[in-house]
């Protein structure tokens, strides 16, 4: 083209060349401009933003494009703190979660917002992170990302003597940063850099959206990091870490084999004895200690648990049939995409598979369709499960497989591309 270009044909033809030229660069203008879908309505059908951009109502209350993203703040009716909240309220005395803004990063929702003054904290009591304060009196609290802010002001209505929090994200940092918390000490810091505060907490509590708000976020959740934690944490304190179940447990497992690691390469030698497990029907909490927890602390996991309806998938010392469980979690065999656990009763999946990682059971890693190896810093992927041997029965199964693992997938149809093409 660029050569027909230079040496264009002569006479007559030479015009009509040009012109044909012109006509076909006004064409693909046209089409560039009439085409291009930029701005706030250029968002794809399936981002999480594109629905909330077309709530009757909606405001853009503000925008930040940077190159660490575009950045919107939306307001409208369906957005709310995003934390998992007791059906059991009421009864608790609990207020409802508040409304807030929605802070979105490339049309993914990344945290909350708060749109109006910290006035009723009473939801606090009956939401799922709100444990770990109950087995500690007045504890001097570390925040690993700070949920837009709200998680600074639910540490001090728990009853936090002192709050710190860490928000890697320099944009969030700004933001969280002009919002009235006095009392606590807010820091533009990775949760790598721990060692360097010279200090121990009594909780380290790391926020219920902190993976899916940055990519860099992925290294919190490996065994170095929980390694990084055991070292900033009193001898009688606790780590309290999130992890989704909502498209499947699997996540859970994984995160449970990397804190298991991570306290054996502590030095503790009975790991299962440091960890405890309790969930709602979306999210899980890892708690993990130094010290074995106590049958006070486990006791304490139960009445908590049974007041708000959340269950206990592992504590020190579980008998699994003397469990009641609330939210069913049935077990999912996806080799033959079956129900495994019975349907007459309720069953806990994660119960079930996180005893067979802490007992040790034999081969139960090896032997498993998804790879749950723990998260390393030299491996960070925490949505990485995919064996490369099961590509063909996990293509057959494309529509049951999380999200998170697509990506996987398109990077191995994008390799059998290059070689193709390489050929």
């Amino acid at each position: 083209a660029i050569a027909s270009f230079l040496n264009p044909p002569k006479g007559k033809g030479r015009i009509v060349f040009y012109a044909a030229v012109i006509v076909l660069f006004i064409i693909c203008e046209v089409f560039g401009l009439a085409f291009n879908r930029t701005g706030r309505t250029g968002f794809n059908e399936y981002k999480p933003i594109y629905p909330a951009l077309h709530v009757e109502g909606n405001k853009v209350i503000s925008e930040i494009k940077s190159p660490r993203g575009y950045y919107m703040t939306l307001d409208n009716f369906t957005e709310r703190l995003d934390t998992d909240f007791s059906n059991n309220a009421r009864m608790l005395g609990a207020a409802t979660p508040p409304t807030s803004y929605g802070l979105y990063s490339d049309g993914n929702r990344i945290t909350s917002l708060p749109k109006h003054a910290f006035h009723d904290m009473s939801y606090v009591k009956a939401a799922l992170d709100s444990f770990p304060y109950q087995m500690l009196s007045y504890p001097d609290t570390l925040l690993i990302g700070t949920r837009g802010g709200f998680r600074i002001a639910e540490a001090s209505s728990l009853g936090a003597s002192r709050v710190t929090a860490i928000e890697p994200d320099r944009t969030l940092f700004e933001i969280v940063s002009k919002q009235n918390h006095r009392d606590a000490t807010l820091m533009q810091s990775s949760p790598a850099s721990l060692a360097s505060f010279g200090k121990k907490f009594d909780i380290i509590d790391v926020a219920s959206d902190f993976l899916g708000q940055s990519e860099a976020n992925k290294f919190a959740f490996t065994v170095e990091a929980v390694e990084t934690y055991l070292a900033a944490v009193e001898d009688n304190g606790v780590v309290s870490i999130p992890v989704s179940i909502r498209e499947f447990t699997v996540y859970a497992v994984k995160l449970t084999e990397t804190v298991r690691t991570a306290l054996i390469n502590s030095g503790v030698q009975r790991p299962e004895r440091h960890i405890i497990i309790y969930r709602s029907n979306w999210n899980a909490r890892i708690l993990v200690s130094k010290t074995p927890f106590t049958p006070e602390a486990v006791r304490l996991l139960k009445k908590f648990c049974d007041e708000r309806s959340f269950d206990t998938s592992y504590y020190p010392g579980i008998d699994a049939a003397k469990v009641n469980v609330w939210n069913d979690l049935p077990l999912v065999s996806f080799e033959d995409e079956t129900i495994v656990s019975s349907p007459d009763r309720a069953v806990d999946a994660l119960m079930d598979e996180a005893g067979k990682v802490l007992s040790g059971e034999p081969g139960f890693l090896e032997g498993h369709f998804f790879n749950l190896a723990p998260a390393t810093n030299d491996r960070p992927f925490f949505y990485s499960i995919l064996r490369p041997g099961n590509l063909v029965s996990i293509l057959n199964k494309i529509s049951i497989m999380p999200k998170e693992e697509i990506g996987y997938l398109v990077n191995v149809v994008v390799l059998a591309q290059a070689v193709f093409f390489g050929f």
